[in-house]
């Protein structure tokens, strides 16, 4: 499968008033796509967790704040985002659109997947 971020676009779905994805891929213990967050309406936070997953994310376009464990970093164009699994975060686009890729990867203890995860990470 070939699809361009030019066509995903096109194909957001809404998850609510400042979130919309495109997931092209997914399967069992994997998904992979482009989400696009909203500039918020109001200054709140909105930590989320995913206790089963590892996430990477790379910024397409717009600028924002990656939020990991109550630390914010700025990402522009490029920037690569590693989300461990059962980590709380939070993405906020500043002024504009934050557009993103994202990997999802279901993870386990006794999965392979995992075990590649965690070693690439020097993880435990």
């Amino acid at each position: 499968m070939i699809v361009t971020t030019t066509s995903l676009l096109k194909e957001l779905n809404p998850v609510n008033s400042e979130i919309s994805v495109a997931i092209p891929l997914n399967f069992n213990h994997y998904q992979s796509g482009i989400v696009k967050f909203e500039p918020r309406r109001a200054n709140e936070d909105k930590w989320i967790t995913h206790e089963n997953a590892e996430v990477v994310s790379y910024v397409l376009k717009g600028k924002g704040r990656f939020r990991l464990q109550k630390k914010d970093h700025h990402v522009t164009p490029g920037t690569i985002c590693h989300v461990p699994v059962n980590t709380s975060h939070d993405f906020v686009a500043d002024g504009e659109p934050l557009v993103m890729f994202y990997i999802n990867i279901t993870v386990k203890p006794d999965n392979i997947v995992w075990e590649s995860v965690k070693n690439s990470f020097g993880r435990p």
